[in-house]
């Protein structure tokens, strides 16, 4: 019970401490007055802030079983216990919303104009907007034929966030709006958190893919105690079993990238299974060091 006591805390003071650390860059790309903008996209980034606050409580939780004699019931109730805290979490998720209501008491029907958006591995500009109405608007997709593509105008649903192109039916999502400064490795690591926590977002109550993917993933982070005996240097193996999730995440978000082949359809259930097979069978051979 202490095991999964410090699961629940530790995940959930993670997860606050990646809010707090989020608020100053909203606020900075948050449209003035935009109270509802800020909100809403604090929101869509739970899911991405829950998943890293799952590995980092993962290794943590690796550091206080250390000393334990017997660690392979605190392990089996971590695997139990985290698969199911995941996905009902993703689960959950998706359905939180925020009432879009204004100062006034109306719904705001514009959205912000002179901004670069990213969704769908596409880049979105927005020239002005009257009326609920925007244009033009100038949509930009990587590696495409054609990659630039300009149309006169589209509607902004609030609801959803949503601009409607009117001319193609299509429904691109606002939410992500591109900073000036990007750091590469964060940019990189926060684009494969997003990619993976969508693969294995639960679409409906019992998706049996879904609940592969999340329970691998977490045997994964389970596995991971192994590491922490590799060698006399604790710091270096924490770093170690930090990256190794980091490195599959990357690894599989690289691969979907290159094309949509059948026999990568569960790439993330086989990664994450064969790494902690791997691991969990390192655990047989490797004897914890008194002195590190």
């Amino acid at each position: 019970m202490k095991v999964l006591g410090r699961l629940f805390f530790t995940t959930f003071s993670f997860f606050l401490l990646l809010n707090i650390l989020a608020v100053p860059i909203l606020i900075s790309q948050t449209p003035q007055g935009g109270t509802w903008y800020f909100s809403s996209r604090l929101l869509t980034l739970w899911n991405v802030f829950f998943i890293a606050s799952l590995i980092l409580a993962f290794l943590r939780l690796h550091l206080f079983l250390q000393g334990k004699p017997k660690p392979f019931l605190g392990q089996l109730a971590l695997l139990l216990t985290g698969s199911a805290l995941s996905y009902a979490v993703l689960l959950a998720l998706p359905f939180l919303r925020i009432p879009q209501v204004s100062s006034t008491g109306t719904t705001p029907r514009i959205a912000p104009s002179q901004t670069i958006f990213y969704a769908s591995n596409k880049y979105i500009w927005i020239g002005n907007a009257k009326e609920g109405v925007q244009g033009p608007i100038l949509v930009y997709t990587p590696r495409q034929k054609v990659s630039f593509k300009v149309y006169p105008e589209g509607v902004f649903d609030p609801e959803q966030n949503t601009l409607h192109i009117l001319q193609t039916g299509e429904n691109i999502s606002l939410h992500d709006r591109i900073s000036k400064h990007r750091p590469f490795v964060l940019s990189t690591l926060w684009k494969n958190l997003e990619h993976f926590t969508r693969r294995i977002t639960p679409q409906y109550p019992w998706d049996l893919k879904a609940i592969l993917f999340i329970v691998t993933f977490v045997c994964l982070l389970t596995s991971l105690f192994s590491l922490m005996h590799l060698t006399r240097w604790l710091l270096f193996n924490v770093l170690l079993a930090l990256g190794v999730p980091f490195l599959t995440l990357g690894t599989i978000a690289f691969l979907d990238e290159l094309g949509k082949i059948p026999s990568l359809e569960y790439l993330p259930a086989i990664l994450h299974g064969g790494i902690a097979i791997l691991c969990f069978g390192l655990q047989f051979f490797l004897r914890p060091s008194p002195r590190r």
